[in-house]
């Protein structure tokens, strides 16, 4: 068994999602990193969790991005858990902070497929269960 650090898997997946995010709305780092006036490397940094990110450059991201800063909170988080549960065979994925923001990628994408047809209409139909119990 490797000895984790929870600290750093926390900071790369927020890395990560940073850089998910960043990629989804089509954005530049160089162009983030004007926007929150930090240099480009510096910007590089939070998104690799080489250092931790500020919470002001957090809160200026997400207003950039149209999220809220919670959010990438929650994603993050959520992703780190699943990283750090006994049971998750991250151990593997663990060795190196590359390795670590490879596994952090491939769950993200995983994440973000579009649902299939049946789960929209399962969706749509729990939705509209939800409304005819408000009538």
């Amino acid at each position: 068994m490797i000895d984790i650090d929870p600290t750093l898997v926390h900071r790369v997946c927020a890395g990560r999602v940073l850089r998910f995010m960043r990629r989804r709305g089509k954005h530049k780092q160089w162009a983030l990193s004007e926007t929150l006036e930090v240099s480009q490397p510096a910007y590089s940094k939070y998104e690799r969790g080489a250092v931790p990110l500020p919470v002001d450059v957090l809160c200026r991201l997400a207003a950039y991005m149209e999220e809220s800063p919670s959010q990438i909170v929650k994603y993050s988080n959520h992703l780190a858990s699943i990283a750090l549960a006994e049971d998750s065979g991250f151990e593997e994925w663990a060795k190196t902070p590359k390795t670590l923001a490879q596994w952090c990628d491939t769950a993200l994408v995983e994440w973000d497929k579009p649902e299939t047809e049946e789960e929209d209409d399962a969706e749509a139909e729990a939705e509209a269960e939800a409304e005819d119990a408000d009538d």
